[in-house]
């Protein structure tokens, strides 16, 4: 198969991380066409496989063995402290691997490496290489998605995979993309974060000061309208910082008004 060499780089990343971390399992997230898994499960003492289609159970159970558990859910809707307390795992022992499709990129990144309930040391994916150009820790524009996963891991831009390599061939480019959390890690409130950069983004080609003149605005009895968090109280706007766009705000602005 054209992507073999492509399942291949992904094994080599994959058994370097756990050499690095001292890795004992991993978690596969819709397992692709099982070339990967039925590497994994000689790789890593432990394995969990979410894959919600369930026409893939006699796959599945060929492939696996008396060290790995399979969760037939969707995994944006599976409570994944839940699936580890039922395993053999902790957090800090795992991988997180997975051939993500566009729409739930960022909300999967999001589930695993934002969340502050969560912390992983690394995760490998496949991605569209469009969005692995966006979220690559030196990308020249911080994107949304940029800025929440930077803030406590680096992305890495790994190597291209061509459309071809794929049968049927999709119409875009995918990517290898390597996710490590960081040794440093900075006292923020993701949450906090999210609500920021949700209603900055609004307006992203307004300068700070406008914004808040927007959002002090609105109705802050409407329960409904997220926005209403953005205030004088909660978030703290230094003069020096009005008149930026938030394309331009770096990490220690955005911590002076996150604090």
């Amino acid at each position: 198969m054209k992507e073999e060499k492509y399942i291949d780089k992904i094994i080599t990343i994959a058994k370097q991380q756990k050499t690095k971390n001292d890795l004992t399992g991993c978690i596969e997230i819709g397992p692709w066409k099982w070339a990967l898994s039925k590497q994994i499960v000689d790789i890593f003492e432990h394995k969990i496989f979410i894959e919600k289609d369930k026409s893939f159970q006699d796959i599945l159970n060929e492939i696996v063995d008396t060290k790995s558990k399979i969760y037939r859910k969707d995994v944006l809707d599976s409570d994944i402290k839940v699936l580890l307390d039922n395993s053999w795992l902790s957090q800090k022992d795992i991988l997180i691997l997975g051939n993500l499709p566009y729409y739930i990129t960022s909300p999967i990144l999001r589930k695993f490496f934002v969340d502050e309930n969560f912390n992983f040391d690394s995760g490998i994916f496949m991605v569209q290489k469009q969005v692995a150009n966006k979220i690559k820790y030196d990308a020249k524009k911080k994107s949304f998605l940029w800025r929440l996963l930077n803030y406590k891991n680096k992305i890495y831009y790994k190597q291209t995979v061509p459309a071809w390599a794929f049968s049927p061939v999709p119409k875009v480019d995918s990517a290898i993309i390597l996710i490590e959390k960081k040794d440093v890690q900075y006292d923020i409130k993701f949450n906090k974060l999210i609500v920021f950069l949700d209603t900055v983004t609004n307006y992203k080609r307004k300068m700070l000061r406008k914004i808040w003149k927007i959002v002090n605005k609105k109705d802050d009895t409407n329960s409904n309208d997220f926005i209403m968090y953005i205030n004088w109280y909660k978030y703290n706007l230094p003069e020096k910082l009005s008149t930026k766009r938030l394309e331009k705000l770096n990490r220690n602005d955005i911590f002076e008004i996150l604090k």
